[in-house]
């Protein structure tokens, strides 16, 4: 019953209110609340003997339980004017680069402009227009995508822990742990191709188009050198559907070949995984027994992408009746995939 209250001004129309905040400067928005605030001081404390903080109060816990919030900074800052977008893009700012230090630490792969370390970039983004309208829900996208991609590491951590046995390794757990072993989204650079996990799939992985350019090196170099990339070596069924479909995705020297595959190249490393092995053919010579990888590539028209064989990480080979000894380990040409 108090005198002068209008609609909409006084209304609890929550999205109206919302909608005209959202439409107006942060000062028009302030002066709008110093003046309800000194009509309530006015008629509120006299009329009903309620302290106004009281009143607000009940009015804002009201708000807070029964409508959705709208807050540009989860901790809101308490300023005016110009200074309050200012003091929401350094918040937005420093929130942006701590969110891809997590990023970067978790090795989750997020990128683009929106996960950088640049201070100024984000806060300059943020000051642009209206963008600091928009900087809170773009800090929940990402600390809902970070939240996600912790999970997943503590879910590969708790599995590789499990799992641990003959051909699990240090370079192996870690992979686990940073999701290399987890399909994604295209994120491939220009040097790498999209395989999907089947025909039309949004999901799958990337490939190294060509050889590593560093050579032939042995099985354990080999790892270290595409971990470094934050990328491992393929698994024989990537490996496998890659070179089905090597000609159209333009991944180069997965077999020999005449055609626009490539030109021949050797054997290749076609896993991340060892297994021991004791081969001897038709009780003959040499004879060999050690620790082999999967190896692919080498066989010509003949097998093209089927052919698939091994290679030797280390080992003792009986070349002959006489039992002469040799220590062999091979050294092949590479390619990385995440």
């Amino acid at each position: 019953n108090l005198p002068n209250i209008n609609w909409p001004v006084w209304s609890d129309d929550w999205n109206g209110h919302l909608n005209w905040c959202k439409s107006v400067s942060h000062d028009v928005a302030n002066k709008e609340l110093a003046k309800r605030q000194a009509y309530l001081d006015k008629y509120i404390k006299k009329n009903n003997d309620i302290s106004i903080n009281d009143a607000t109060r009940a009015v804002l816990n009201d708000m807070v339980k029964n409508q959705p919030k709208y807050n540009i900074l989860e901790q809101p800052v308490v300023t005016t004017g110009a200074n309050s977008k200012n003091a929401i893009c350094e918040h937005y700012a420093k929130e942006s680069v701590r969110q891809n230090k997590v990023n970067i630490s978790n090795n989750c792969g997020f990128k683009g402009p929106s996960w950088s370390s640049d201070y100024n970039a984000h806060k300059n983004w943020c000051m642009k227009d209206d963008n600091y309208r928009t900087a809170d829900a773009y800090l929940k996208n990402r600390n809902q995508k970070l939240a996600n991609c912790s999970k997943s590491t503590s879910l590969a951590m708790t599995n590789s822990g499990g799992r641990s046995a003959l051909g699990t390794t240090m370079a192996t757990t870690y992979m686990d742990m940073h999701n290399m072993f987890v399909p994604h989204k295209n994120n491939c650079s220009s040097s790498e191709a999209f395989v999907p996990l089947w025909q039309g799939a949004e999901l799958g992985f990337c490939i190294d188009k060509d050889l590593h350019p560093s050579g032939a090196k042995h099985w354990s170099e080999a790892i270290r050198t595409c971990l470094s990339e934050n990328k491992r070596l393929p698994e024989p069924w990537e490996r496998k559907l890659a070179c089905d479909y090597a000609i159209p995705l333009g991944i180069k020297h997965m077999i020999y070949a005449t055609n626009s595959i490539g030109d021949w190249k050797p054997m290749q490393w076609g896993s991340n995984f060892s297994i021991m092995l004791h081969f001897q053919y038709m009780n003959t010579y040499p004879v060999f027994e050690g620790m082999v990888v999967p190896a692919f590539g080498g066989n010509g028209d003949q097998g093209g992408c089927k052919s698939g064989s091994y290679a030797k990480v280390g080992g003792l080979t009986i070349v002959d009746a006489s039992g002469t000894l040799e220590y062999t380990r091979e050294s092949l040409h590479f390619r990385c995939v995440h």
